[in-house]
């Protein structure tokens, strides 16, 4: 969902002077693996290959948001919904995402989000220097963002807001 754009994110940040980690979390389905191979050779080809992790699947996330200080979805597409938007908020990370509508509605009201252009490794790389350049104020809303993400996201809320908008469009319970 834009690993490349975050990769050259990095290659970025490393020519302003700063030294950046990444670790992609995920695999690619069936039949694409020309383009992992294609990535993995730019990363290469950029002299990453000791800033930039491939560690593939993993059903276990909050492992790695557990020792990650910034997450970045670089989403290049709309999204249906931003889950791992939420999974960041919820991790009480800081977030760099792609300014689409399900990343949008996913995302939109948190403290410590930075919203950037899809496939732009530019804006990625101002919003990572931004965060860094306010860290203590970051560190001091990731609280707040977390405990409202929870509010917003959890399935209760979920739950009541389906069962107002049924009641709301005449849906009459049975039960």
């Amino acid at each position: 969902k834009g690993p490349q754009v975050a990769v050259t994110a990095v290659a970025e940040l490393r020519a302003r002077g700063i030294s950046a980690q990444l670790t992609l979390l995920g695999s690619v389905f069936a039949g694409y693996e020309w383009f992992e191979e294609d990535l993995r050779r730019r990363v290469a080809d950029l002299g990453l290959a000791e800033q930039v992790e491939f560690v593939g699947f993993d059903p276990d996330i909050w492992a790695y948001l557990s020792r990650t200080d910034i997450v970045c979805v670089p989403s290049i597409v709309d999204e249906p919904f931003g889950n791992t938007a939420v999974e960041a908020m919820l991790a009480g990370r800081p977030l760099v995402v792609s300014d689409t509508s399900g990343l949008k509605e996913a995302a939109d009201g948190f403290e410590t989000v930075r919203f950037v252009t899809p496939d732009d490794p530019v804006a990625i790389a101002d919003a990572v220097q931004s965060f860094m350049a306010a860290w203590p104020t970051v560190v001091d809303h990731v609280a707040g963002d977390r405990e409202q993400a929870e509010r917003r996201h959890a399935p209760s809320a979920y739950a009541e807001a389906l069962i107002g908008a049924l009641g709301a469009n005449g849906y009459r319970s049975s039960t």
